[in-house]
């Protein structure tokens, strides 16, 4: 018997997308604005009844939240994750009264609020880079590990720098991968504007940004492991980067990296063994 699947694919408006899907049926969401309205609606509701402080508000919060989202979910979703972080009512009220009108908005102030904090800042850049320029999908424990080398310190629990970077990362606990939230968060990060901030300039990235940033990690990871014996300094730490998940992401992607700032439109994946000696790219000279 043979079985067929129904599949929905489902984006923004893209200036290719009629022309390359135009033997298939398109529905224009800006065609259903009521029937969308409709599903924010059901959503919004569900979420704030899940949570006793802001179900006493239902009646203030989803009116306000509806008649600023101009149809953007992910919107949305940013504040209903806010409003949950509130610890008391005039916490809420006080969230109520400053909606950011857009995304941009949304995340200027999460990487605010993550500013605040003197030492959380060089852990969500590490995070983010590595989730950015990564060749696979990583795990919970690939990305504690990763940031622990990059920042050469001690190894931070899972929980903890998910919390650090609540609002832009994801974890998915069907399969423990860890990933940016949604596709808007990566174009926030390569938006040009975020170049000149004052305060968020560090979080501006680019590909080739974070391809020069792992590919320096590859350089030092097969270089401290070719000098280095497990015994060192950093004890167990270091030495469980040596056999762990991190080892693996090195020793099958690392030199994507080099290659991909090499050769950006000639790429292939390459196995390597980060415990043999590489040429080294002068990373330096990449801007």
């Amino acid at each position: 018997m043979k079985e067929t699947v129904e599949c929905s694919l489902q984006a923004r408006r893209l200036r290719d997308a009629p022309k390359t899907f135009s033997d298939l049926p398109i529905i224009d969401l800006d065609d259903m604005s009521a029937e969308t309205q409709r599903d924010m609606k059901l959503h919004v509701e569900k979420e704030v009844a899940k949570h006793e402080k802001l179900a006493h508000l239902h009646d203030v919060i989803a009116p306000s939240l509806l008649e600023n989202a101009d149809g953007m979910f992910r919107w949305v979703q940013c504040q209903l994750d806010r409003l949950r972080n509130c610890r008391t009512i005039n916490d809420v009220h006080k969230v109520l009264a400053t909606f950011p009108s857009r995304l941009r908005q949304t995340y200027d102030r999460i990487l605010s609020d993550i500013n605040e904090n003197e030492f959380d800042g060089k852990i969500v850049k590490s995070a983010l880079l590595w989730l950015v320029g990564a060749r696979k999908p990583l795990s919970q424990r690939a990305l504690v590990e990763a940031v622990t080398f990059d920042m050469q310190d001690e190894l931070l629990p899972g929980e903890e720098i998910l919390d650090i970077c609540r609002g832009l990362v994801s974890y998915d606990k069907t399969d423990g991968g860890v990933s940016l939230l949604h596709f808007s968060v990566k174009e926030y990060l390569f938006d040009e504007h975020l170049r000149t901030g004052a305060h968020s300039s560090q979080y501006h990235f680019s590909s080739t940004i974070a391809h020069k940033h792992l590919a320096k990690l590859y350089n030092d990871y097969s270089r401290t492991f070719q000098t280095t014996s497990p015994q060192h300094e950093m004890g167990g730490v270091f030495k469980s980067l040596q056999v762990g998940t991190l080892q693996d992401y090195m020793e099958n992607f690392g030199k994507d990296h080099l290659s991909l700032l090499q050769k950006p439109r000639n790429f292939r994946t390459n196995q390597c063994n980060p415990c043999q000696h590489s040429r080294r790219l002068n990373l330096n000279s990449i801007h």
